[in-house]
């Protein structure tokens, strides 16, 4: 095995412990979550060594790779702003007319009025949603690879930056305030963070970010602030590694999909990339409708997995995918029927 193969294996097997650690944590209930998102924030060290391993990794072992996911965000986010954006509008606005005329229907017309409740005011005015230079903000952005993209202003948050250009921050216990009465203006923004504007940015990214965090829950507070900041028709991309064909965690995307769409999202676009899945959501109302109960559906594959290694694993695999089949599918009886913008 070469030096550099040796390297990245070393750097990525450090990464994974790190996560792998945490869930371990969590999940022999050794403290609650809370608690083990907090002591992994004082230990300083170690997150040193994470935000190094991650942008040597980023930025000499992945190469090709790294590229793509910048790439996919740049051409994704210009194809939304140049003509998307106005396509889901014109959408939505045939949708609330197409059912305006049914409304001899009770159940048509049950479902105009949460569609106009939604879908109302400013997200189907196109010229409140369309900016010179949309604001960006890059969770875990590490040493802030999306500067790449000159369209956008682009402001990268990271636990522990590896560089001087990403801001401080800690997402989970990050406040966000009303944005006119805020005495945090982004013009002043300085590490660390600990409170951003309400509905504000224009773009929010996730790469490589909700499967760092041990518990669903963790992982679903992070969709809730996402929403709170994003502006209205603003997107939230996720971007989660998986190197496997695109069937093989279709369960989980579906999850998360179903989650994310039930906060007040439609979803835009989805991808699967060599590497990554790539799911993009469009925010269509203001009101963040949290459901806890819905928290369980962001499970990743690596749950799974670290449960069956107690018990069987065939039978334990087969439990859990059936499990979280019937989750998905009490969630989606309970979703709003207009929460994808690829259907019209």
């Amino acid at each position: 095995m070469s030096e550099d193969m040796e390297e990245k294996k070393k750097l990525a097997t450090f990464v994974k412990s790190v996560h792998k650690d945490l869930r371990k944590k969590f999940k022999n209930g050794e403290k609650d979550a809370k608690d083990i998102w907090k002591e992994h924030c004082q230990n300083t060290g170690k997150l040193q060594d994470y935000a190094e391993a991650m942008k040597k990794l980023a930025t000499v072992h992945w190469g090709k790779q790294q590229q793509e996911r910048v790439h996919w965000c740049r051409k994704t986010l210009l194809e939304y702003f140049r003509e998307g954006l106005k396509k889901c509008i014109e959408k939505d606005q045939r949708r609330v007319q197409r059912l305006s005329k049914q409304t001899e229907e009770p159940d048509i017309t049950t479902h105009h009025h949460q569609l106009e409740k939604v879908l109302s005011g400013r997200y189907l005015d196109i010229s409140t949603s369309l900016h010179e230079k949309p604001l960006v903000l890059d969770v875990g952005s590490c040493y802030n690879p999306f500067k790449q993209m000159e369209e956008f202003k682009v402001i990268g948050i990271d636990l522990h930056p590896a560089t001087e250009d990403v801001y401080q921050c800690d997402f989970l216990s990050l406040k966000v305030e009303d944005s006119m009465q805020t005495s945090c203006p982004l013009a002043n923004l300085r590490s660390p963070i600990t409170r951003l504007p309400s509905c504000v940015f224009n773009v929010i990214i996730f790469c490589l970010l909700l499967e760092y965090f041990p518990s669903c829950h963790q992982r679903w507070r992070c969709c809730v602030q996402a929403h709170k900041l994003l502006a209205p028709n603003g997107l939230l991309l996720v971007i989660t590694p998986d190197s496997h064909k695109q069937h093989r965690n279709s369960a989980m995307i579906r999850s998360w999909i179903s989650a994310i769409t039930s906060l007040g999202f439609s979803k835009w676009k989805y991808e699967k990339l060599e590497h990554i899945h790539c799911i993009v959501f469009r925010k269509i109302q203001d009101e963040c409708s949290v459901n806890d109960d819905i928290a369980d559906l962001m499970f990743i594959h690596q749950d799974a997995l670290e449960e069956s290694s107690q018990e069987d694993a065939s039978t334990e695999d087969g439990l859990f995918i059936e499990r979280n089949d019937e989750q998905i599918r009490q969630t989606m009886l309970e979703l709003p029927g207009f929460v994808s913008d690829s259907e019209d």
